[in-house]
């Protein structure tokens, strides 16, 4: 085995060759770092030459690793990299030679798409196949009658399907096909419009020389929950944040034990002792100002025996006391 470097993208490349017999060699590619991949609809063509026909390759006129039977359905180029439109099923030199079911040939290399119920179809209105839950019948040949039940992954409108649940797609087929694995909804198996959580659709890890993905397979940086691209993340893991949540929190202060209820049951107990408070000075200031009459009554009371005149008696001659204000008899002059 020797090693082969290609400096075709900028980068090294290395194939192992192993010979298998004098006029064929079977090519065993190994992906190299940075690598451009051409292909699609979920296979890597550069694994084992899996696109293509029984996985054979090897030398060619333009490559060392060119497809020596031919490629498999969707594919077409020397090494069969590059993929036939989506309509189409078997291409050469990117000219449509046959359509994919559901679709018939309009015009040369171009397929237009069958009626809603058709499988299989000639022309725009006649129908070689249905769909599961279409028939053909009083004459008809597109497919116009289906039976009267809403099929399992369709969103349904007087049991015609509207839209697709979550993972599936292609109402026109009765959402039959499902998305990719990271997909939440998407409109075929390589286009996903919205995302699981911790997948994206873009370029691998932002870099726009690496290739431009639609089907949620490039997964969010590390600590990071959700993200619409590599360097954009919406929610962190709890502990983490930044861009791409590549930055740590600080750590958290000791949790105290001090809640707001421990705050309104202090207040309470305050407002309290202070009307308390309040009550014990006011009862005080009564008690004070009930004794001082008290004994300013007592002082009156002890004045007025002190110096009453006496009453007049028949055999004794007394001074008469004389007042001086008529309205307080009790007090003499």
């Amino acid at each position: 085995m020797r090693p082969w470097y290609n400096h075709k993208w900028g980068f090294k490349t290395r194939f192992w060759f192993t010979n298998l017999n004098s006029s064929t060699r079977q090519v065993s590619l190994r992906r190299g770092r940075g690598i451009k991949i051409e292909g699609g609809r979920g296979t890597d063509c550069q694994v084992e030459c899996a696109c293509c026909v029984d996985k054979k390759c090897g030398q060619g006129r333009w490559y060392k690793n060119e497809c020596t039977s031919g490629c498999i359905d969707g594919y077409w180029g020397a090494r069969c990299y590059k993929e036939c439109s989506h309509s189409c099923k078997k291409c050469k030199d990117n000219f449509c030679i046959e359509c994919n079911d559901g679709y018939y040939m309009n015009s040369p290399g171009t397929c237009s798409k069958c009626l809603t119920g058709c499988k299989i179809c000639t022309s725009g209105n006649t129908c070689t196949s249905c769909k599961n839950k279409y028939y053909n019948d009083n004459g008809h040949n597109d497919c116009r009658n289906r039976v009267d039940i809403c099929p399992q992954n369709c969103n349904c409108k007087d049991n015609q399907c509207e839209s697709c649940k979550e993972g599936f797609y292609d109402p026109s087929n009765s959402c039959i096909s499902s998305c990719p694995v990271n997909c939440i909804t998407c409109s075929s198996n390589k286009t996903c419009e919205i995302c699981k959580d911790g997948n994206y659709n873009g370029y691998g890890y932002g870099n726009s020389s690496r290739r431009l993905r639609n089907d949620c397979s490039h997964v969010c940086p590390d600590n990071c929950d959700e993200c619409t691209s590599y360097n954009n993340c919406t929610v962190c893991r709890s502990g983490f944040h930044g861009l791409r949540c590549e930055q740590q929190c600080s750590s958290a202060p000791a949790q105290t034990g001090w809640t707001a209820t421990s705050t309104v049951f202090v207040l309470v107990a305050v407002l309290a002792g202070s009307a308390i408070c309040i009550f014990v000075l006011v009862i005080t200031l009564i008690n004070l100002k009930l004794r001082y009459r008290s004994q300013v009554k007592k002082e009156e009371f002890a004045i007025h025996h002190d110096n009453t005149c006496p009453e007049k008696e028949t055999n004794i001659r007394v001074p008469t006391c004389h007042y001086e204000n008529t309205d307080d008899l009790r007090r003499p002059v």
